[in-house]
């Protein structure tokens, strides 16, 4: 038996207003109430976070609500990031091979 969101709404209403109005808050039907109206809530809940869609034979599919696409502004690419990172190693080499020749005064030490 399936109900719809307003009807699930009626009958967590209808309980509640009973559970309040017939049943002492000692009596253990009071708790039993409340899971109830607990369970109700969560079905309720589980409603929302899904998509039902229906096939051609009739059949039902039920998938999960997908989130809303964010897009990203990109400020800097991935191949900027990369040659920039190219360009400052290169840098260092040039630097070292620098430092070796002022240091050992051969251009590649231990071969010039």
């Amino acid at each position: 038996m399936k109900f719809t969101q307003e009807q699930t709404n009626d009958i967590a209403y209808a309980i509640k207003y009973y559970q309040q109005h017939h049943i002492s808050i000692t009596s253990p039907r009071y708790e039993e109430y409340e899971v109830i109206l607990k369970l109700l809530q969560l079905l309720n809940k589980t409603k929302d976070n899904m998509t039902v869609t229906t096939e051609d034979g009739g059949r039902q599919n039920m998938f999960a609500k997908e989130p809303p696409i964010r897009v990203q502004e990109v400020t800097v690419t991935h191949n900027e990031r990369a040659e920039l990172l190219n360009g400052r190693l290169a840098m260092l080499g040039v630097i070292a091979a620098i430092g070796a020749y002022v240091t050992t005064r051969q251009l590649i030490p231990g071969i010039f």
